[in-house]
């Protein structure tokens, strides 16, 4: 009887072991690396992306999975039992992610991934979250220009855009990063500013006497994990952790046809408050758009 009950336990946890571990895949000639958790409550995954910096690039699907950063999401998506499905691609060395004047980036490939997973892999579409680190920040920013209606949240971590607009960055609520001793800390900074000034919704959030290796890693932390994901595309109840960011600009959802921003200028104490319709009376596309434009790529 113990024997019989050995086997049955093993034959039970065995595949959810297993079910927790990467796995090594490509689609149309990009390499990554997937980890696909489920939940209690059988709900359908969201789905993560994380893009590495340039240390991480290369042709071997492995060397993007020794950064920090991943084993960090990988844990917090475990230890809070998130039914996810979590993609580390890997880019090529000599290429970035990000699109460079004539040099196109790889981009496009995690773009296109993200897209066949939202028509073909059951992912839930109002949970699909974003991040990346150094190069991996650049990319994110490029995935978050080009596809507005795309993602429910984003966390950037000491890596500045690609593009100088605002505007282009006020359609989902972002989390930016940087290290007090990088060079890039004020620009990334006032790029906050100016998106929220826009309309937008980003939190800067300082990360006091760190450098950029250092910087990278930290912007993983639980805290800020849990902040990026308690957003869902298209609620209107979401868990604004913005609350007391009043240096870089707060947001607040608003029921009805409209989405309030209230705007803090410092260090002078100012507020004041915008409005602007929302596209589906939820301020964000609806879900149907999401599919609409996954199924026109993987018909």
């Amino acid at each position: 009887m113990d024997k019989l009950l050995a086997i049955v336990g093993i034959l039970f946890v065995c595949p959810l072991l297993f079910s927790q571990q990467f796995e090594r895949m490509e689609f149309e000639n990009l390499k990554y690396q997937e980890l696909r958790t489920s939940g209690p409550d059988g709900a359908p995954p969201c789905l993560v992306v994380y893009l590495h910096s340039n240390r991480g690039g290369g042709d071997d699907n492995e060397t993007q999975m020794t950064q920090i950063a991943v084993g960090r999401i990988s844990d917090y998506i475990k230890s809070n039992h998130m039914p996810a499905c979590f993609l580390v691609p890997q880019c090529p060395s000599g290429i970035e992610w990000a699109t460079r004047g004539d040099r196109p980036g790889y981009a496009g490939k995690v773009q296109a991934l993200i897209l066949h997973y939202a028509s073909r892999k059951g992912i839930d579409v109002n949970r699909i979250y974003i991040c990346g680190a150094s190069m991996g920040a650049c990319g994110t920013w490029q995935l978050l220009k080009d596809n507005p209606a795309l993602f429910a949240s984003a966390l950037i971590a000491s890596g500045r855009s690609v593009t100088p607009w605002a505007k282009d960055y006020i359609s989902m609520p972002l989390y930016i990063t940087a290290g007090t001793e990088e060079r890039s800390f004020m620009p990334l900074q006032r790029f906050a500013s100016e998106i929220n000034h826009a309309g937008g919704k980003a939190v800067f959030l300082p990360l006091p006497d760190l450098r950029h290796g250092e910087a990278c890693e930290e912007a993983f932390s639980p805290e800020r994990l849990k902040r990026l994901f308690s957003h869902v595309k298209g609620a209107d109840n979401q868990t604004e952790a913005m609350d007391g960011q009043a240096a870089n600009g707060g947001a607040r959802a608003s029921k009805g046809a409209s989405y309030s921003f209230s705007l803090f200028c410092f260090p002078f104490g100012v507020a004041f408050e915008i409005t602007f319709p929302r596209a589906d009376g939820s301020g964000r596309p609806a879900a149907g758009a999401v599919k609409e434009q996954a199924e026109k790529q993987n018909p």
